[in-house]
């Protein structure tokens, strides 16, 4: 993510008499947009650095950050999650002609065996 999105972000915040809340909302959001951290845990871990109520930050982040951009981040993950997973690969079709040719070789080391 651009630094410049968490800026504008952060100028989204309301104005907070609180200078520990307001630096915290700061970090939050810069963990939440920049890291990619889970909103939850972000909030639980600055909160508990800063000091501060961990509901009071939450509404400073919920008005801060638009709901939108969780949705966005939550489809691009889901997306990046689908391509990993393991397809099997498509099964080949054996020609008539390679079936011939493997039966008379399954045939020659039968014949092999029975000789000896």
């Amino acid at each position: 993510m651009d630094n410049k999105i968490s800026r504008e972000y952060q100028k989204n915040l309301p104005f907070i008499d609180d200078v520990n809340l307001m630096q915290a909302a700061k970090v939050a959001i810069y963990v939440i947009v920049e890291k990619s951290g889970r909103k939850s845990d972000s909030i639980r871990n600055v909160a508990r650095k800063y000091s501060v109520r961990e509901s009071e930050l939450l509404e400073c982040i919920n008005e801060a950050i638009p709901k939108h951009f969780f949705a966005e981040r939550a489809a691009r993950a889901r997306k990046r999650k689908a391509a990993t997973f393991y397809k099997a690969p498509e099964a080949r079709m054996i020609p008539e002609s390679e079936k011939a040719v493997g039966k008379e070789h399954l045939r020659n080391i039968k014949a092999m065996f029975r000789k000896e």
